[in-house]
């Protein structure tokens, strides 16, 4: 009979993932279960669809979870289902129509023009070839 044991000593053993890892993908696990439950009479991850990952995801981003740490939950619901699939424990894959949270990315950081007149007023540049052709 498989458990949730099986799959985090085939990511100890097989996959050789770190403990920090196993212990981020047993919490993960163990919250995606804990939502499953609260939503759904008689809870099994085997019978898990595509829709209730959705829901999770909604949930998580309706509690301001970042999308980068939604994303790592995801991971881990990726890689169990794939356990599942592989140990031909389910027909169907419900992470293959999820789609990630797009994570947003920073803007590049960038001078000032006073700062850019204060880099090219000449004291960091010699007036010699190399100091003009840094400068430039």
């Amino acid at each position: 009979m498989f458990n949730q044991e099986s799959f985090l000593n085939y990511l100890k053993y097989e996959k050789r993932y770190s403990p920090h890892t196993l212990a981020a993908y047993e919490k993960d696990l163990d919250q995606f279960i804990s939502f499953g439950n609260e939503l759904v009479e008689d809870f099994c991850l085997k019978a898990v669809d595509y829709h209730l990952v959705r829901q999770w995801i909604i949930s998580m981003m309706e509690q301001d979870i970042s999308a980068r740490t939604v994303n790592r939950k995801l991971s881990t619901l990726k890689t169990y289902f794939r356990f599942m699939m592989r140990e031909e424990l389910m027909e169907k894959n419900p992470m293959d129509r999820v789609i990630s949270p797009r994570v947003s990315k920073r803007l590049p950081s960038f001078l000032q023009e006073t700062e850019i007149n204060r880099l090219l007023d000449g004291r960091y540049f010699s007036d010699d070839f190399e100091g003009l052709r840094d400068k430039a």
